[in-house]
């Protein structure tokens, strides 16, 4: 799970900006244990739900880019020391594209609370660094520096690490400049336990997600193996327990059509390239799913997936991110998220994943503040993105001190403009735009 991440000189975070998904305290409003809206891990309160809100332009998907970048620069391998690197310092100040860009996250795994840092310009990694973060102490587990472009690379190991000087070999020898060190765990198949846990974490361990993005006839489980028969029975549990009549659904394989001119064309080719060839096209399955209507007095109803309704479809791709995140103890980024599900079916799933997550996250970025219409969204799980004259991305949340605890967050947010966190509307030039426009339309016609 994530508890913190530091983004400097990143897009439109120009000095050190934190963003923490901890819990304050905030008291849950309903008593029952398991509706309980964080889970606490090596002492810390980490909320199971938060979310990014603000206007269009305000460093929402600045946020989202972070987490892709530490995918890309942790987990990601290049095979050139020459190929750039993805950078993009703060634009408005010229002074920043001199500057290094810096993530700091603090995440758990595997029960360890652990503190990586990671800085780079358009070519190289210039710092490194991994901690263990224990209650009383922080211990070192490797430093990496850039040192020149002759002796680039110093690696300091931590005794807590347990690396062998084997090891240390094969990573200094494999290691180029514009490579994170774990980045090259798998190519070098070194078996130290911390490095590979974190080579996991950076691969599977969050994953940034636009929910109009998932393919439902790809995604949705099937009968085939008994973990998928479970969560089958899950979904269609919870889809008959918000009011929906769809009692059953089947995943067909959709048979690969070769066109005739492709078969023609590979004629040429010898016997072995043909079958390698057709094999691989064998294996691109595709799939098509029909949904099973209950109607009237046991009737039964098919209809293809592609026609239901979009909240239905919004709905089971909810549905799909929560299990997900649920079933492999990861955290999901939303990002852009709006919902059009009704408010009390969105509250019901809500309800579903704070009971069911254990050590998994949503994070959702959002400028739908409809979505805070909920008694299961906590007043502390709210950050709010605004940016000031300067361009810059600022962070702020609610002081619970200050809000009554019965507050509804979504008329609170949508009515008062505490953080100037609401479009800026200039009533006087929007309608100049409109008569200029239909006055230059009339000199066209």
């Amino acid at each position: 799970m994530i508890e913190s991440l530091a983004l400097t000189n990143f897009y439109s975070f120009k000095e050190r900006t934190e963003i923490a998904f901890i819990a304050g305290r905030e008291r849950n409003r309903e008593q029952d244990e398991k509706l309980c809206g964080f889970v606490n891990i090596n002492r810390v309160n980490l909320l199971k739900m938060s979310y990014i809100l603000g206007d269009n332009g305000a460093g929402k998907s600045n946020l989202i880019a972070a987490f892709g970048a530490l995918s890309y620069l942790v987990a990601g391998i290049r095979e050139d020391k020459t190929e750039p690197l993805n950078y993009m310092p703060f634009a408005f100040d010229e002074k920043c594209t001199f500057l290094p860009s810096t993530l700091e996250l603090i995440y758990h795994y595997a029960g360890v609370r652990y503190a990586y840092t990671i800085s780079w310009n358009e070519n190289t990694i210039l710092l490194e660094e991994l901690h263990e973060l224990r209650p009383r102490s922080t211990v070192l587990l490797y430093k990496r520096t850039f040192v020149s472009e002759e002796r680039p690379i110093n690696i300091e190991y931590g005794q807590a690490l347990k690396i062998t000087d084997d090891e240390k070999y094969l990573l200094k020898t494999g290691l180029l400049k514009n490579n994170a060190l774990c980045s090259i765990v798998l190519k070098t198949n070194i078996s130290n336990p911390i490095l590979n846990g974190q080579q996991m974490f950076f691969r599977e361990g969050f994953e940034v997600l636009d929910v109009d993005d998932i393919d439902l006839n790809e995604s949705l489980p099937d009968d085939k193996i008994e973990i998928d028969k479970a969560l089958k029975r899950c979904i269609l549990e919870l889809l008959k327990s918000i009011g929906s009549n769809i009692v059953h659904y089947e995943k067909l394989l959709i048979p690969q059509t070769i066109p005739p001119y492709f078969l023609e064309h590979i004629k040429q080719m010898s016997q072995s390239q043909r079958e390698q060839i057709m094999k691989e096209l064998r294996e691109q399955y595709q799939f098509t799913i029909n949904t099973y209507h209950k109607i009237g007095r046991g009737k039964r109803y098919r209809l293809p997936l592609s026609v239901q309704s979009r909240g239905t479809q919004e709905i089971l791709k909810f549905l799909l991110c929560m299990t997900d995140a649920i079933k492999n103890k990861k955290t999901i980024i939303l990002d852009d998220f709006s919902s059009c599900i009704h408010r009390d079916t969105l509250n019901r799933l809500i309800h579903f994943f704070v009971v069911g997550a254990t050590e998994s996250q949503l994070i959702i970025s959002t400028q739908d503040y409809s979505l805070l219409d909920s008694e299961l969204v906590r007043r502390d799980s709210l950050r709010i993105f605004t940016k000031n004259d300067m361009g810059e991305t600022q962070i702020d949340s609610l002081t619970l001190s200050e809000l009554h605890k019965n507050l509804n967050l979504y008329k609170y947010i949508s009515t008062h403009n505490t953080f100037n966190q609401k479009p800026y509307i200039d009533d006087r030039i929007f309608d100049d735009a409109i008569e200029n426009f239909l006055i230059h339309l009339s000199k066209e016609e």
